[in-house]
C-alpha cells in the first residue's frame, strides 16, 4: 500500500496534454492529416489558377508548403496550450489543482481533498505511464491520475509505486 499527499500544478497539467498529444494514436492522425493538407492544398491552388508552368508561383507555393510543414507542430501546440490555459482559467473554483490525499492499494487508487473524493478500481485502469516528471495512471483514454514526482518523491518509492500500478493494471 502506497499512501501520500500530491499536488498538480498549472505546468504538470499542460505537461500530461502535451504527453497525450504526442502520444495518443488518434491525435497524432488529425495532426499528420492537418500537416499534410497544407501542402497538398498549395499545390493544388497553383492548379488552380492555372500557373503550373509559373516558375515564381511554384516556387512561392513550395516556400510556403515547407514552412507549413516545418512549423505546424509548433503552432499545434501553441494553440493546445493557449486552449489549456483558457480551460484553466474558466475553472479556476474546481479542484483540479488543490492538493490530495491519495492511497494505492490493491483495491484501487482512492483520492481525497478537500471538494470530493473518490476510487478508481484496477479494472479501469488502462496503461500506466512514466516519465521525468510526472507518473500518468490512465483510467480512460483520455484521464489520468496525474502523480507529480516532485511532491511525492521523499514520501514514497516512485519505481516501487510505478511498478506495483503496472502489476496491479488490467488494462
Amino acid at each position: 500500500m502506497f499512501e501520500f499527499d500530491s499536488k498538480m500544478t498549472k505546468d504538470d497539467y499542460i505537461e500530461f496534454n502535451k504527453y497525450h498529444f504526442e502520444n495518443s494514436k488518434s491525435v497524432m492522425k488529425s495532426f499528420l492529416l492537418g500537416r499534410v493538407m497544407g501542402p497538398i492544398t498549395f499545390m493544388l491552388s497553383i492548379i488552380a489558377i492555372g500557373e503550373i508552368d509559373n516558375i515564381i508561383y511554384m516556387t512561392v507555393f513550395f516556400i510556403l508548403s515547407v514552412v507549413w510543414f516545418i512549423y505546424t507542430p509548433k503552432y499545434m501546440w501553441y494553440t493546445m496550450k493557449k486552449r489549456i490555459n483558457k480551460l484553466i482559467e474558466e475553472n479556476k473554483e474546481g479542484d483540479l489543482f488543490s492538493g490530495k490525499h491519495l492511497i494505492i492499494d490493491d483495491l484501487g487508487i482512492h483520492h481525497e481533498s478537500e471538494i470530493s473524493s473518490g476510487t478508481y478500481n484496477w479494472s479501469c485502469v488502462i496503461k500506466v505511464c512514466d516519465i521525468e516528471k510526472a507518473i500518468y495512471i490512465y483510467v480512460s483514454s483520455i484521464q489520468a491520475v496525474v502523480i507529480p514526482k516532485q511532491f511525492v518523491i521523499d514520501q514514497i518509492n516512485v519505481d516501487e509505486l510505478v511498478k506495483y500500478c503496472r502489476s496491479m493494471a488490467t488494462g
